[in-house]
C-alpha cells in the first residue's frame, strides 16, 4: 500500500481521514498559547482569534520534531508499505525538512517527501491528487514525481483584512503596520515559488479582488482554483464569483484555513491557489 502523509495546514477533513483511515496520516503542528501548546487539528482558527480576543495575546506556532515524523514512518515501513509526504511550503516552515530527516533516517527509497510551496487548500488539493493516484496503483516515487512537477505550477495570492497578525509575527514592521491600518490599505501578497511578496496594495476589498483576478489571467489556462478563507465565507463566495467571470470553466473549492494560518494572517484572510495548466 502507498500511505499520504501530510501535516495539519492542509485541513484534511474529518470524513476524509474517516474513509482512508489506515492509509491517510496527519501530523500536527503546535499552536503555542503561553505555556500551553495544542495540536493545530484541536485548535480552529476561530479559537486562535477568540483568544488573541480575550488574552491580548497572541499565539505562536511550532513545526513538527523529526521524530514525530519517525514515528509515522516506522509503522508505515515496518509492515513493508511505502509512502508520500506532503508538507506546507519549506519557505516559511521547517516541517519539510523535519519530513526529509525523519525520512532519511527511516524509509530511504521508501518515503518520498513532496514540498508542496503552498498550505490550507493548496496542501489539500496536493493530498487529495495523492490519493487518488494512490488508488490508480501508481508507486509512491510516481506520485511524488507527478506532485513535485504539480508544485512548479501553483500560485497563491493572499489577501489580509488586518496588518496586525503579521506585524505580531515579524513579518511587517510596527511603522508599516501602523499606517496601513490607519489608510485602509490591504496588501495583496504573491507566493511564487513558495516565496511570499507584496503583489500590490490596495483600498478596498473588491479592488483588492480584483487585483488577483488579474494577476491570475496572466497564468494562461488554469485546471483548478482554490479559494481558502478565516472565518469570512462572505470574502470566499465573492473572490469566487469574481474569478468565475474571467474563468467560467475552472473547477473552484472553497475551504477554510486551519489555526496556523490564522496565528500568522488574522482573521478575514482569503488565499487563492492558482494551478496552471504549464509549468
Amino acid at each position: 500500500m502507498v500511505h499520504i502523509i501530510t501535516d495539519s495546514t492542509a485541513c484534511v477533513p474529518a470524513s476524509t481521514l474517516k474513509e482512508f483511515a489506515g492509509q491517510l496520516h496527519v501530523v500536527p503542528l503546535k499552536i503555542i498559547l503561553g505555556e500551553r501548546s495544542v495540536d493545530e487539528p484541536t485548535m480552529t482558527a476561530r479559537s486562535v482569534f477568540d483568544y488573541v480576543k480575550q488574552t491580548k495575546s497572541f499565539p505562536t506556532t511550532s513545526q513538527p520534531a523529526p521524530g514525530e515524523f519517525i514515528e509515522v514512518f516506522e509503522r508505515i515501513v515496518s509492515a513493508g508499505d511505502t509512502a508520500v509526504c506532503v508538507t506546507l511550503s519549506s519557505s516559511v516552515s521547517g516541517t519539510y525538512g523535519n519530513a526529509v530527516r525523519g525520512a532519511e533516517m527511516v524509509g530511504k527509497g521508501k518515503i518520498f517527501v513532496v514540498d508542496s510551496r503552498s498550505s490550507s487548500g493548496g496542501q489539500w488539493h496536493f493530498v487529495q491528487q495523492a490519493l487518488v493516484l494512490a488508488g490508480q496503483g501508481v508507486s509512491a516515487a510516481d506520485i511524488h514525481a507527478q506532485l513535485t512537477v504539480l508544485s512548479k505550477r501553483n500560485h497563491i495570492y493572499i489577501l489580509v483584512d488586518t496588518l496586525e497578525y503579521l506585524h505580531k509575527g515579524g513579518r511587517i514592521g510596527a511603522a508599516s503596520s501602523f499606517f496601513g491600518s490607519i489608510l485602509g490599505i490591504r496588501p495583496v501578497l504573491h507566493a511564487d515559488n513558495g516565496v511570499i511578496e507584496v503583489l500590490d496594495k490596495a483600498r478596498t476589498q473588491k479592488r483588492a479582488m480584483a487585483r488577483i483576478v488579474e494577476q491570475m489571467q496572466t497564468l494562461g489556462s488554469l485546471k483548478w482554483v482554490g479559494i481558502s478563507h478565516s472565518i469570512c465565507p462572505e470574502y470566499a463566495e465573492l473572490m469566487k464569483n469574481i474569478i468565475r467571470e474571467k474563468f467560467a470553466d475552472v473547477p473552484i473549492e472553497i475551504s477554510q484555513n486551519g489555526a496556523t494560518i490564522g496565528v500568522h494572517f488574522g482573521p478575514g484572510t482569503l488565499a487563492v491557489f492558482a494551478e496552471c495548466a504549464q509549468v
